[in-house]
């Protein structure tokens, strides 16, 4: 399985090129998005350069969780409890890295106690979010799966997002269509 632990930032020289760093892929990103093509050749070299795998959509999912890591190292933890998005992002992105999910996994992707997070995977499934299926080689495991209607949700939430990051880092707006 890869490995889900970033290093974490030293200080403000770090972040700042790991800003740089997101804010050309995230160009190369609009770039791709803006051709349609479905790959891009300097994402493709930074992530094989990182043993990551996966889209560019992924990669973002994968920056999101980390940046949400950051904040709650860095400001009071109990002011940004939301299981459920930390769920969704790391099943797309484990999703589009071909990387299986258990229930426990998912649990600790969460940041939540057990409990809580079973709550809202049995939420999520009732509602055709998520699909749990046992593991065929170990009966007291499940894995887990985005539906597949809402994993291509959460890929076009996500390519908005990059573009409007873009944009942001242009100061310019995206106006929303629907």
């Amino acid at each position: 399985m890869l490995d889900r632990v970033s290093s974490p930032l030293e200080g403000p020289d770090d972040i700042s090129a790991s800003l740089r760093e997101t804010a050309r892929m995230l160009e190369q990103i609009a770039s791709l998005l803006a051709s349609g093509k479905d790959q891009c050749p300097d994402v493709l070299q930074h992530v094989q350069k990182n043993k990551a795998v996966g889209s560019p959509e992924s990669q973002l999912a994968r920056y999101f969780l980390r940046r949400r890591r950051q904040r709650e190292r860095s400001l009071d933890v109990s002011l940004f409890g939301e299981p459920a998005w930390d769920m969704l992002l790391d099943l797309f992105a484990a999703s589009e890295e071909n990387v299986s999910v258990s229930v426990s996994s998912l649990c600790i992707a969460a940041g939540v106690p057990g409990s809580t997070a079973f709550r809202w995977i049995a939420d999520m499934t009732k509602r055709g979010i998520l699909i749990q299926q046992p593991d065929p080689s170990d009966r007291r495991r499940n894995w887990v799966t985005l539906a597949p209607t809402f994993r291509e949700r959460m890929r076009q939430f996500l390519r908005l997002d990059a573009m409007e990051l873009i944009a942001f880092s242009y100061g310019r707006r995206v106006v929303e269509s629907g």
